[in-house]
């Protein structure tokens, strides 16, 4: 399965714990950033997921946050 996966810069850790799992699970992940300690606007990172999900270059998208509402 193809996953993008994107977050804000509060959840950069988190981004790269669970991009790290998928792929141990045999997942192709496609990380959208933002690199640890860039400051960053959310909705930048959730156009970029929505963007490879609509033309078809990941299956599926996950999108985390710092507050676990903001980038939703």
């Amino acid at each position: 399965m193809r996953i993008a996966i994107a977050s804000d810069h509060a959840a950069t850790d988190l981004k790269a714990e669970l991009a790290e799992w998928l792929m141990e699970e045999g997942h192709e992940v496609a990380d959208l950033g933002p690199e640890p300690g860039e400051s960053v606007d959310y909705p930048d990172y959730g156009y970029k997921l929505a963007d490879v999900i609509a033309d078809g270059t990941a299956d599926y998208g996950v999108a985390l946050c710092g507050s676990g509402i903001g980038i939703s």
